[in-house]
């Protein structure tokens, strides 16, 4: 009898047919059931290797009885909370514990990080996520799930949490993890008002899409757009991604504010040397300042937007070295 569940097992003279595990069809030789189980599309076989079947292939007698078994390959059964999403072990890990649930069991559970579990319970605790909505992604099954785990959790238990949760994502990685269009919606959130142009290469997309998906944003209709601002259940995007993209705009010197007070800064340090220092005289300041109008007048009419912040940058700062000058 063959222990190889790869091998070809010699054909024994006694054996009638080969049964198929998975359902009632039999094959007189070896390698027909091994093709049945490869090629068969429907039922309990369906995308199972012939070669390597999960259970055992046995092999029947003209009197019935059994002269030949290969056996399966066990495999070990994947985690049923892997086919869901955070947010729907989150929400029925939340109706599990009758709205109570042991926080560091949810955030072990579901591989989510603290902040995103505290927002995402704080909503459903406050009623900010309506009934209707948690319901939509109640799942009896995974409620069951999780239930059983709430209870069994131990925090000294490395093999009680999900892989997820036991491996620390880098901010960096949760970037590079994330879509393209998902990143940019993460910045909008961070700050509408970012230069787009910053916000293309601190994360690595085109100018155009970040573009497109701000004005797209912002040609919602009001109430969509605020719901989006105030955090969509379905749209907001995951507070994970959003806190790594806030960071690396921050690094980048992307966010708006900080690029103003920047720019602000640099302006009053350039105005206060031209005045202690005297060495731009009002008429070359007044060319140079006609100039800009010009480069103004251009962005505008292209509607380059970066060239056109670029600009008036520096006309305000012109207009302060004109004063200084007077």
């Amino acid at each position: 009898m063959s222990n190889n569940p790869l091998s070809a097992a010699p054909e024994n003279s006694d054996i009638q047919e080969w049964a198929c595990p998975y359902c009632e069809q039999t094959r007189q030789f070896l390698p027909e059931i091994r093709d049945h189980i490869t090629e068969s599309t429907e039922g309990e076989h369906r995308g199972v290797d012939g070669l390597k079947p999960t259970r055992d292939i046995v092999a029947y007698g003209t009197d019935g009885e059994e002269v030949e078994r290969i056996e399966g390959v066990p495999t070990e059964p994947a985690d049923p909370l892997e086919s869901y999403s955070k947010q729907e072990i989150i929400i029925n890990s939340w109706l599990a514990a009758d709205r109570d649930p042991d926080r560091k069991a949810v955030e072990a559970i579901s591989g989510s990080t603290q902040q995103y579990v505290s927002k995402l319970l704080n909503d459903l605790e406050s009623g900010e996520i309506p009934r209707e909505t948690y319901i939509e992604v109640l799942d009896y099954g995974l409620k069951n799930e999780l239930e059983e785990r709430l209870e069994e959790y131990d925090p000294e238990d490395t093999e009680n949490t999900s892989m997820s949760a036991q491996t620390t994502a880098t901010p960096e990685d949760i970037i590079d993890n994330s879509t393209k269009k998902e990143r940019i919606i993460a910045a909008h959130r961070v700050s509408p008002s970012a230069e787009k142009n910053a916000v293309a290469d601190a994360l690595g997309v085109s100018y155009e899409y970040v573009r497109q998906i701000f004005n797209d944003i912002e040609d919602r209709e009001p109430d969509e757009w605020q719901k989006l601002r105030e955090g969509d259940l379905e749209e907001d995007p995951d507070p994970e991604l959003k806190d790594a993209v806030e960071q690396r705009l921050r690094e980048a010197g992307a966010l708006a504010g900080e690029r103003e007070e920047r720019s602000e800064a640099a302006s009053r340090e350039a105005v206060s040397s031209a005045q202690v220092e005297g060495m731009v005289p009002a008429s070359e300041i007044a060319d140079v300042r006609d100039k800009i109008e010009l480069l103004l007048e251009q962005a505008e009419y292209t509607g380059d937007e970066d060239a056109e912040f670029v600009a008036r940058k520096g006309l305000q700062w012109i207009d302060d070295l004109l004063e200084q000058a007077e």
